[in-house]
């Protein structure tokens, strides 16, 4: 039921190890989230937010700590309201920015947000939507955000094989709820938002990163190098939906 799984995913992230597992895979394997094709991404999506923050209303979607609500305040917004799943990470949220007028935090089920209709002019998150019933958050999402603004995303996909090699290696950083998305749930969302544009990384780099930060000191190297040249080459065919993640930007019509 989904009350379980939400009671899951927080047990996992108040009292279990779940961010220090995945914090200890990405040091392991660094060179996958530092190479060329995942830096280019996240300008994508950093590019993004600044586009849409300036003067809005902003919902941090899975905000934890408030890592990510650090770096919209530089973007100008209106408000920013951080909502997570974790008490331990809001209280975490609201000491760090205890005093700041522009930020508000709650303890918050995304499936059932507490605001009013067409409330927020951005929505954005990092490795969020992954863990949730995904059609009921997009819902949700659609449901608050104003015509005319923006959700942005950057998930992880389903069908990734090194992906999937990394997950069954290393099931303590992950929770039991969450799975990768898939192309049908992503195309749910163009729909239901009434399209999008996003950018797709990280197939090729993912393996050759793997490799590479094992034996190379810098993450650009001749082989991490080959792995964005191929991946920016099957990002324009229906093999994008086999990379890594994907930056997501929809604008609700």
């Amino acid at each position: 039921m989904l009350t379980d799984r939400v009671s899951r995913e927080k047990e996992a992230y108040d009292e279990g190890d779940v961010w220090q597992e995945s914090d200890k895979l990405h040091k392991r394997f660094w060179h996958v989230f530092e190479c060329r094709d995942t830096r280019e991404a996240l300008q994508y999506y950093q590019d993004a937010l600044a586009h849409y923050s300036q003067a809005a209303i902003i919902l941090d979607y899975g905000c934890y700590d408030g890592e990510q609500t650090a770096e919209l305040l530089e973007l100008g917004p209106k408000k920013i309201i951080g909502i997570d799943i974790s008490e331990k990470a809001i209280r975490d949220a609201k000491n760090r920015f205890k005093g700041n007028r522009k930020t508000s935090f709650k303890t918050m089920d995304a499936h059932n947000m507490d605001f009013k209709d067409e409330t927020f002019d951005l929505v954005a998150g990092k490795a969020i939507l992954h863990h949730l019933d995904y059609e009921r958050a997009i819902d949700e999402i659609e449901r608050v955000l104003k015509p005319g603004g923006h959700a942005i995303f950057i998930e992880p996909l389903r069908d990734n094989p090194g992906g999937k090699l990394i997950r069954w290696l290393t099931p303590r950083a992950r929770t039991e709820d969450e799975l990768p998305l898939s192309r049908e749930q992503i195309e749910y969302a163009n729909r239901r938002f009434g399209g999008g544009r996003h950018r797709f990384h990280n197939l090729f780099s993912v393996a050759f990163g793997m490799i590479s930060s094992l034996f190379l000191k810098k993450p650009d190297n001749f082989l991490t190098n080959i792995g964005y040249r191929l991946d920016r080459w099957l990002a324009r065919t229906f093999m994008r939906y086999w990379m890594r993640s994907v930056v997501l930007v929809w604008e609700k019509k």
